[in-house]
């Protein structure tokens, strides 16, 4: 028993001091960095990604609150996601789910605003084996669904 212990504690210390070496520092443009620190000057925990070959995403903490951001590599702010509760979601809002959605079971809710001046309500629904992305706008009125699959899933 004991040796199993061990096997088995050597293995996690192993992984522990793989991970770092396996994760990519991404290289964020002067331009989007500036742009971020401007719009987000509070933002804490902030992490890196290529959403794209041409647009750079940061997650991060705002006011306790988790949010995301994406520009592109010209510092052009694209969208921002902010995470919120299924409490905080608007009466119209919650009327539709009620109504189109019942029995589905409601996953991350996040509240997202574009550069094109959209913003609507993206949750995450699963009913069964089915599971959906929605957008909502502010209104109630359900303005796009997609089925999310497997695929999406792993590219995450």
């Amino acid at each position: 028993m004991k040796k199993i212990k061990y096997f088995i504690a050597a293995g996690l210390i192993g992984i522990l001091f793989t991970m770092p070496a396996c994760s990519k520092k991404i290289e964020v443009p002067p331009k989007v960095q500036s742009a971020f620190n401007s719009k987000f000057p509070d933002a804490a925990n902030v992490k890196w990604s290529k959403e794209s070959e041409t647009e750079f995403e940061a997650e991060f903490r705002l006011a306790g609150e988790e949010a995301s951001v994406n520009f592109s590599q010209d510092g052009k702010w694209v969208e921002t996601e902010k995470e919120i509760s299924k409490k905080s979601l608007p009466a119209p809002v919650m009327a539709s789910l009620n109504s189109q959605y019942s029995g589905y079971k409601t996953g991350e809710i996040a509240f997202t605003e574009t550069a094109e001046g959209e913003s609507f309500y993206e949750m995450e629904l699963k009913k069964g084996k089915e599971e959906l992305i929605i957008h909502v706008s502010s209104d109630g009125k359900v303005i796009k669904v997609e089925a999310e699959d497997e695929q999406d899933e792993q590219n995450e």
